[in-house]
């Protein structure tokens, strides 16, 4: 860490929320760094700014780092996680932090081990011959909302996401264009 410095959200007024957002940049993410392009990150960027976040790219994910964040974003990585790394994130996570995955069931399988950790599951796709899973259906562009209020969210293109916690509460239900 010697030369580096590491904005520090938890040195902020009273009463005002940790800012600091990292989007994880240290895994072969499935975005394009030159920001305006297509599949350039600005979007998330802006939205993240909309909500008073300060998003900054993380080119590792050392825990000194998480440590000073309120929120971490994973997209679509390629590269798996480490076990240090999974440890660090669920640590994170069970100190308050915000955990956003965007993952999809074409490219979940180096994102498996830190979902389990998390007791979620995204089928993978393509499926092999001689794998004994079933394959996906994708669920398409999908809008909807959730909870109480004005919650909602839009997916380019969603895929199933299911829990192996028995205590799991579904928070929303797609159903096909025929209302079944």
């Amino acid at each position: 860490w010697s030369g580096r410095v590491l904005p520090d959200g938890r040195e902020r007024p009273q009463n005002q929320p940790n800012n600091v957002a990292y989007i994880d940049a240290s895994h072969l993410e499935a975005f394009n760094y030159d920001l305006w392009t297509k599949h350039g990150a600005a979007g998330l960027v802006r939205t993240l700014m909309r909500q008073g976040y300060m998003p900054l790219f993380a080119t590792d994910l050392a825990r000194e780092r998480l440590d000073r964040a309120a929120m971490l974003v994973a997209v679509a990585p390629a590269r798996a996680f480490t076990d240090g790394e999974r440890y660090d994130i669920k640590q994170f996570v069970d100190g308050g932090g915000i955990f956003v995955c965007l993952v999809g069931g074409e490219d979940v399988r180096s994102m498996a081990p830190l979902l389990a950790d998390f007791e979620f599951t995204v089928p993978p796709s393509p499926v092999a011959p001689n794998e004994s899973i079933r394959e996906p259906a994708p669920l398409g562009a999908k809008y909807g909302g959730f909870g109480e209020g004005s919650r909602q969210f839009r997916f380019y293109a969603a895929w199933p996401v299911e829990s192996t916690d028995a205590n799991a509460q579904q928070w929303s239900v797609w159903t096909d264009e025929q209302g079944e």
